[in-house]
């Protein structure tokens, strides 16, 4: 037997019985009047129990004691799979009780666990560049899947039907990154740039990533007297992002109350000095490789100019933007910045330790996570420029 994947000889423990039962299941009905059958309102399945006794023995009391305190903490929340039984059941404890044999080191353990419902091992299906496939999924309760998209290119959009009521829309898919739509989780989430970002697809764009920040002001307040640094990017918090073409206005009406942070690299041969203006609304602050060169509250004028120092290399820019209630952009960008410079590029800016908690919430119309039901399934996705991962297990009553 495993608990939590660990053979429960590692506790000195051996299992003499248990008694699985289904889950308790009530069913909601009414006879109304006159009719010939009962009125079918649904049904609610609680908990399936689990009971088991085992043995524990040891070199002595006091070992097995330890023994058992080690066990049932494994129990506390587990998942469990019995050598002779294919399923695996998630639990929760509900009781224990022990108590001593006759010999030093024998103990007797018995234990209820309660779990939502069994399952067999992980399926795995995979939709390679093709429009639809046929799934045919075993239990006898419907099955949350988790569906991974990758893309071989970049595409505006992709729909999949199927796994869900209403058909799925995911917005903004790039070349080689993975977004995870979980349906056991209620998550969607997609790979930082800086992890799949590649020097082809960096070539001419800006990385830029945007925060909710909804708490930094009074709500009725439209010019909040704040310029966004560093420490206020909220680390761990999960965030949308973009590949910008560079252009004269990298951000433009994205919403209210948030924090956008556009970061590009710019190389020259030779250290020289560039400069340009912009726009920017409510607050904003430029960093060049890492150091404040500028810091400007709500609509400033005359327009800020904005004075670049470069060194012989890769340079990375960065702007802070943060914006509470009416327009909020990063525009009127003159000159453009890669028509001052030999090459812009946001591959060669990418961090070192990128935080890996892109959210795609953001960018996708999606009402249900998917699920599959028993029997046949019918996968599509309107795309054929994809990889689609279907994993998912069987649920059974």
């Amino acid at each position: 037997m495993l608990v939590n994947n660990i053979d429960i000889t590692v506790y000195k423990a051996k299992l003499l019985s248990k008694s699985i039962q289904t889950n308790e299941i009530t069913i909601y009905d009414d006879w109304l009047r006159k009719a010939l059958n009962p009125l079918y309102l649904g049904k609610q399945e609680t908990f399936k129990s689990i009971t088991m006794q085992f043995v524990i023995a040891d070199t002595t009391d006091n070992a097995c004691l330890l023994d058992i305190s080690n066990f049932v903490t494994q129990l506390a929340k587990c998942t469990v799979k019995f050598d002779d039984i294919d399923f695996y059941y998630d639990c929760t404890l509900v009781s224990k009780q022990h108590s001593q044999l006759i010999e030093t080191g024998y103990f007797g353990l018995d234990v209820e666990l309660k779990a939502g419902y069994a399952y067999l091992a992980e399926v795995t299906e995979t939709m390679d560049h093709v429009a639809s496939k046929t799934i045919t999924v075993l239990g006898n309760l419907p099955t949350p899947a988790v569906v991974t998209v990758v893309p071989s290119i970049d595409t505006i959009s992709a729909v999949i039907s199927g796994a869900t009521k209403s058909p799925i829309l995911i917005k903004n898919l790039y070349l080689n990154n993975p977004i995870t739509i979980d349906g056991e989780k209620y998550t969607i989430t997609e790979q930082d740039f800086d992890f799949t970002i590649t020097i082809a697809a960096g070539v001419g764009k800006w990385a830029y990533r945007q925060y909710n920040m909804w708490n930094f002001a009074n709500p009725d307040e439209a010019n909040v007297p704040f310029a966004p640094k560093y420490e206020d990017i909220p680390v761990g918090t999960p965030y949308t992002h973009a590949l910008v073409p560079d252009s004269a206005i990298l951000v433009a009406n994205a919403g209210y109350d948030y924090l956008g942070h556009a970061k590009t690299a710019i190389y020259v041969t030779s250290p020289i000095v560039r400069s340009f203006t912009f726009h920017h609304d409510d607050g904003a602050s430029v960093y060049l490789n890492g150091v404040l060169i500028y810091s400007g509250i709500g609509v400033v004028t005359p327009t800020p100019s904005i004075v670049l120092n470069l060194v012989a290399g890769w340079n990375i820019l960065e702007i802070l933007v943060i914006n509470h209630f009416g327009p909020g952009y990063i525009s009127n960008i003159t000159p453009i910045i890669g028509s001052m410079v030999e090459q812009l590029n946001c591959y060669y800016s990418r961090a070192i330790a990128p935080q890996n908690s892109v959210n795609k919430f953001g960018d996708t119309d999606m009402w249900e996570f998917p699920t599959l039901q028993p029997g046949v399934n019918t996968i599509d996705i309107d795309i054929l420029t994809a990889d689609v991962q279907i994993k998912y297990k069987p649920k059974f009553l």
